[in-house]
């Protein structure tokens, strides 16, 4: 407990280190807290749970090249704003396996990889939170996956913000009203979902701007993108986008804009008043839509191309 306080300081470790107590960092008024701090030569980090309040405190903090393993319930609380954000697990180098559910609170940041790969279970993400922030410079430093459902709160949060990295969502998605994402990814990178999508109001499923392809569903019947009023269902400036799943379009909403490469649908499309099904941009660039059409009233639009 206290400011600047640290349980473990692990540098130069030769062997792995097993922690098999929950890392629990509880005192609320408390900031510049560490858990764990990794450095130097590192053989990898296990730990049974993590648990962080405050702000600016940090569960796991890894600067090694070896792997911080996480067995248990990730959970970070509330903190006051996005300026002074707590971190579930953080690391510099070394992957992030985190295989329990994580709850991120508001405000506050789940896991936050640079130059790596994270993988994590299920997770819940409040107002303006992140789930999993990975900055990488190459795709071939790793990748970020969840293994499970990805449901995001409103007022700007976003579960996965990704830069040059491939990204996976084995489970459905869901994201709140207001400005916030389901995925968010800059750079090079492939993005692949396997399960239902469902998005509020002037929110977002999955934003991309960069090269690669994003693939919903694919080898998967019956899954359904549902898009509230305002809102972008698939939102990709550069990449590709094949589709698989239905999809439903409020009131003034967009399943699918695709900006400078092809899109193909696969699903049945149904569109509400003012909204666009499928909308392509870009001289020479295709769209393809091989499922059913229902455009509704009042300037609704199946699909769109401008070249």
């Amino acid at each position: 407990k206290g400011n600047n306080s640290i349980g473990y300081i692990l540098e130069n470790v030769t062997t792995a280190v097993n922690l098999a107590s929950p890392i629990q960092l509880n005192d609320t008024s408390a900031t510049g807290q560490f858990g764990v701090v990794a450095k130097g030569t590192g053989a990898g980090l296990t730990v049974s749970g993590i648990s962080v309040s405050g702000n600016k405190n940090i569960g796991v903090s890894n600067e090694t090249t070896g792997t911080v393993t996480n067995t248990g319930t990730l959970t970070v609380a509330d903190s006051n704003d996005t300026n002074n954000s707590s971190i579930g697990i953080y690391s510099n180098g070394g992957k992030i396996v985190s295989t329990g559910a994580a709850i991120v609170g508001k405000n506050s940041l789940g896991i936050y990889g640079k130059g790596t790969a994270v993988t994590s279970g299920a997770m819940t993400i409040a107002d303006n939170g992140v789930g999993i922030q990975l900055d990488n410079t190459s795709t071939s430093q790793g990748s970020a996956r969840v293994n499970g459902s990805l449901t995001v709160g409103g007022n700007g949060a976003v579960g996965l913000q990704v830069a040059n990295a491939n990204t996976t969502v084995n489970g459905d998605i869901n994201i709140a009203n207001g400005d916030s994402k389901g995925i968010f990814s800059e750079g090079t990178g492939d993005i692949e979902t396997k399960g239902n999508v469902t998005v509020g109001t002037n929110s977002v499923g999955i934003y991309k701007n960069g090269n690669g392809e994003i693939k919903t569903a694919l080898g998967l019947t019956g899954k359904i993108l549902t898009v509230g009023a305002n809102g972008y269902g698939i939102f990709s400036k550069g990449a590709k986008v094949t589709n698989n799943m239905n999809v439903t379009v409020g009131t003034d909403a967009i399943g699918a804009y695709v900006d400078g490469n092809n899109l193909t649908s696969t699903g049945n499309i149904s569109v509400g008043g003012k909204g666009v099904g499928l909308l392509v941009k870009g001289a020479g660039k295709s769209l393809t839509s091989k499922g059913d059409i229902t455009v509704g009233t009042n300037k609704a639009v199946g699909l769109y191309a401008d070249r």
